[in-house]
C-alpha cells in the first residue's frame, strides 16, 4: 500500500486478484487495473501420465492464472505512475492513472435512506450515467461497445447485500444504443438498521471503476 505523491489517494495491490487499485480520496472513487494473467507451464510427462498427478493440473493452472503483485514503488518524477513487480511471473510493470479510461461512470446520488416502516421510504431508484471516453479510444486506437455493471455493499464481508434487493434495470451498457438509461433499484426487505456504503461498478474487463454512496437503514 502506498499513498500517492500528490496525496490524492492510495495505491494498493489486490493479492491474487489480478489487479492493482487506486482509491481516490478526493472524489471517492476506486479504479482497478487488471493485470494480464500469467501462462501456466506445460505439464510434465509425469503429470500427464500419472492418474493421481493428473488431478493436480487444474490446481496448477488455477495457481498460475493468478498474478501475485509484490513490491509497489511510486515514480518520483511522475505522481500518477506506480511501478510494481510480479514475483511469480518474473516481470515488472507500471500503471499510469493520468491516461484516460475508456469509459466513465457517474451518479448524482450521494446518500440513500431506507426504512422498514410502511409509512416511510422502502425503495430507492438511483440514476446511473456511463459514458464512452472518446479521448481514450483515440489514444489507444481501439474501441469498446459495452461495459458491465455490478453493485456491492459493506453489509457483509463478501460485498453482498442482506435483506436488500439490488437490481439494475439493465446490467450491460451498450454504447451502440444512444441515450441508454440505466438505474439501480434498491428495496428494503427487512435489513438491519445501520449505516452502510454501496458501490456501483462499471467494467470493460480490463479496467473497473466504482463510485460510492451512503446507505442508511432506519
Amino acid at each position: 500500500m502506498r499513498e500517492s505523491l500528490d496525496h490524492k489517494g492510495i495505491w494498493f495491490n489486490e493479492h491474487q486478484g489480478n489487479s492493482l487499485a487506486f482509491l481516490n480520496t478526493a472524489d471517492h472513487t476506486l479504479t482497478e487495473f487488471n493485470i494480464p494473467n500469467n501462462q501456466p507451464p506445460e505439464p510434465s510427462p509425469y503429470m500427464i501420465n500419472n492418474p493421481i498427478a493428473r488431478q493436480n493440473i487444474g490446481a496448477q493452472d488455477a495457481y498460475y492464472s493468478a498474478v501475485f503483485t509484490l513490491n509497489l514503488s511510486l515514480d518520483p518524477k511522475n505522481p500518477n505512475r506506480l511501478w510494481f513487480s510480479q514475483w511469480n511471473n518474473d516481470k515488472i510493470g507500471v500503471v499510469d492513472r493520468s491516461r484516460p479510461l475508456p469509459f466513465d461512470i457517474h451518479s448524482n446520488v450521494t446518500q440513500i435512506v431506507l426504512s422498514g416502516n410502511d409509512s416511510l421510504q422502502q425503495k430507492a431508484v438511483i440514476d446511473i450515467n456511463v459514458t464512452k471516453n472518446h479521448d481514450a479510444l483515440l489514444e489507444e486506437n481501439g474501441n469498446i461497445n459495452s461495459v458491465f455493471l455490478a453493485t456491492s455493499s459493506t453489509m457483509v464481508p463478501n460485498g453482498g447485500f442482506t435483506k436488500i434487493s439490488a437490481k439494475f434495470t439493465n446490467d450491460i451498457i451498450n454504447f451502440t444504443k444512444p441515450d441508454m438509461q440505466v438505474q439501480l433499484v434498491l428495496k428494503n426487505e427487512g435489513a438491519k438498521a445501520g449505516n452502510y456504503t454501496v458501490g456501483i461498478s462499471a467494467s470493460d474487463g480490463l479496467v473497473t471503476k466504482t463510485i460510492f454512496f451512503d446507505l442508511i437503514i432506519l
